[in-house]
């Protein structure tokens, strides 16, 4: 809305360094999540984040095949659910909260395969909705809060859900572009 009277786009980044990873630590994502709260009651909108973890650049692997980083997420994901509505792109977090098992590389397009067991991709699109319920008692949200978040990142969240659950029965795999 802001964005829109304004004719720019509002970006959001967080960046978790390496080191916040390693020791566990998710005070960014609290910050986040106040910030995001404050913003959807001064300006009836949600900003989407772009979330990032710096530090793994030289490192092959997908982010959801580091044990550290899928450690940092279902920490994140057990105090803080939600944090998936406020996300622009959630992919490679859900691989992680997911305990996608990576299953081979396609080297020429530098996708990672991934499987993800059904019963837990099952089960996340079911708690996707007690996470809005959680979402909306830590903070008290309104009714027209809740229907913002609910467009905005609810919405999305549930399509990758179906998506990856698509893909999956497909194909038997989630083929995801990139390494990290």
């Amino acid at each position: 809305m802001l964005s829109a009277i304004l004719g720019v786009d509002i970006e959001r980044v967080l960046i978790i360094p390496k080191k916040s990873v390693i020791s566990g630590n998710t005070k960014s994502i609290d910050s986040l999540v106040v910030q995001a709260v404050q913003d959807l009651r001064r300006i009836h909108d949600l900003y989407l984040w772009d979330i990032t973890i710096s530090g793994y650049k030289s490192d092959l692997r997908h982010l959801a095949e580091i044990t550290e980083v899928r450690d940092w997420c279902a920490k994140v994901h057990t105090k803080t659910p939600y944090i998936l509505f406020l996300m622009r792109n959630p992919s490679w977090y859900l691989l992680c909260i997911l305990h996608a098992k990576s299953i081979g590389k396609e080297t020429r397009l530098r996708n990672t395969m991934f499987w993800i067991e059904s019963r837990i991709l099952e089960k996340s699109m079911l708690e996707v909705t007690d996470w809005l319920s959680q979402f909306a008692a830590d903070y008290q949200l309104s009714s027209s809060e809740i229907k913002i978040v609910m467009e905005k990142g609810f919405a999305p969240v549930m399509k990758i859900l179906h998506d990856l659950a698509a893909q999956q029965s497909k194909a038997n795999h989630i083929s995801v572009e990139g390494y990290s």
